[in-house]
């Protein structure tokens, strides 16, 4: 004889599907893999992505930021284009346009930046604002016998600048005026690291100590200084904004971590190598590298190294972050490109970029859509590449998944300093021996540095041709 089941049993078999229901439903939420649809967790990419700006949160009217053209690009230095702009394809240099004080052969470069208004140029005594085709906007003098030190930082209504002497200047950036002038102790050592509105930076005293810095940059008020006890060569500053930590290395062996909001100690790890080149910081992990060729990721929140990586060659350059493929690239003594697993310290894959030139900065960017469709990129990693300085004159484009190279961008030059800077769909790069263009007739020499104007160069349709046979000898 049929019996019904007891409501009990009912009951059990509802509980069983709804746990059922929300495991699966657990699955494809949270884990990263699912699908392949995150290949690193969202506490990788999603900090990351809120670093790209300082700030990305809006800013009153009189606020410092947003610093959306400071050298570093992020404040992970991590070097990460906004990932609010799109690359075209590739690049040829259309012009080589005069600096607006000429070098002698001898002598170094200026030191240069740029925003969506034109450049920026630092010579000993002076400094100078020009437009995209180094026509003078305004100029601003050092004081008699004293000399700026680094490059401006520039937020959206003024800059901070330094001179040999301890000044600190703030000019409104659209003319040039003096809002204040402070006179701080000793030298600034490295450029400022503008956060908000501060600003923090390291000087070095007298006393041969070194001590790091907040003041305000609206008042120029200190907020706090603290002494950095048996550093010898302090790095450049790096902020970690998930924990709201400050980042200084040292030749020493040192990283220390420190609260940015009271200048309190955090963590300080001791005894990792000789570390040539400042932390990069993504998530709640820092990564460095030391000249014995071992790369480092310690966790900040846990205070412990999480992973190990032996380089082929010591790091010649800071660790890169490639969003959505959760790497971290770095270049080595010997010309390698090395990416590894962020999260796992995996190593990835490996190529020789046959570096010749001085610029070791590597950079990633988004491509447009156009650029996902030639290159063959994954459109669920939104089209990010990795450029890496490669040869004697060129950038080498990669695909992030499997280190292919897509693209070489012939500079006609080398980069004297830092990366390009992509504004209004034209790349900007200060150029060391500039290489005349072919189709110049002058007979006047190329200047020892000038400022390269590089325009989107859109190839001609070949017909019966595949796009990948012209994928990589468009500049060739």
């Amino acid at each position: 004889m049929y019996t019904y089941r007891r409501r009990s049993e009912g009951f059990l078999i509802t509980l069983m599907l709804l746990f059922s229901t929300a495991i699966i439903y657990g699955i494809y939420v949270y884990n990263p893999y699912f699908m392949n649809r995150k290949p690193l967790s969202e506490s990788l990419s999603e900090n990351q992505n809120h670093t790209l700006t300082i700030p990305e949160s809006k800013m009153e009217s009189e606020g410092l930021g947003p610093w959306n053209f400071i050298e570093s690009l992020n404040l992970s230095r991590t070097y990460v284009y906004n990932s609010d702009y799109e690359s075209d394809v590739t690049y040829v240099r259309e012009a080589s346009i005069k600096l607006p004080i000429s070098v002698n052969k001898n002598s170094v470069a200026p030191l240069w930046t740029g925003d969506e208004s034109g450049h920026y140029y630092t010579y000993p005594h002076e400094l100078v604002k020009t437009d995209f085709n180094n026509e003078r906007s305004w100029f601003f003098r050092s004081h008699e016998k004293d000399k700026f030190m680094t490059s401006p930082v520039v937020g959206s209504h003024y800059l901070f600048i330094t001179t040999e002497s301890g000044l600190i200047y703030k000019l409104n950036k659209i003319n040039g005026k003096l809002i204040w002038l402070i006179k701080y102790p000793g030298q600034l050592f490295n450029n400022f690291l503008p956060y908000n509105s501060f600003l923090f930076f390291i000087t070095k005293e007298a006393t041969e100590e070194f001590y790091i810095n907040k003041i305000n940059g609206q008042t120029g008020e200190l907020q706090w200084k603290e002494p950095l006890i048996g550093f010898t060569s302090p790095s450049e500053l790096t902020i970690n904004e998930a924990l709201k930590l400050l980042l200084v290395t040292d030749p020493n062996g040192s990283l220390l971590s420190i609260d940015l909001n009271n200048g309190n100690a955090y963590w300080q790890k001791k005894k990792l190598g000789n570390i040539t080149t400042p932390a990069s910081t993504i998530g709640e992990s820092a990564y460095v590298a030391n000249d014995e060729g071992m790369a480092m990721s310690l966790n900040l929140k846990k205070k412990q190294i999480s992973w190990e990586y032996k380089l082929p060659t010591p790091a010649v350059s800071s660790f890169t972050y490639v969003p959505s493929y959760g790497l971290i690239a770095v270049l080595t003594e010997n010309g390698y490109l090395q990416t590894i697993e962020a999260r796992t310290g995996e190593g990835h894959w490996r190529y020789n970029t046959g570096l010749v030139q001085n610029n070791t900065k590597l950079f990633s960017i988004r491509m447009n859509s156009k650029g996902i469709k030639k290159y063959k990129l994954n459109w669920s990693h939104k089209g990010w590449v990795l450029i890496s300085p490669c040869g004697d004159d060129r950038l080498c484009v990669f695909n992030p998944e499997k280190g292919q190279l897509v693209n070489r961008i012939r500079l006609r030059g080398q980069m004297s300093q830092h990366l390009p800077l992509f504004i209004n769909q034209k790349m900007y790069a200060l150029l060391k021996n500039p290489e005349k263009l072919p189709w110049v007739k002058s007979d006047e020499p190329e200047p020892n540095f000038s400022m390269g104007e590089y325009k989107v160069y859109n190839a001609p349709a070949v017909s019966n041709k595949p796009e990948a046979e012209t994928t990589e000898t468009i500049e060739e």
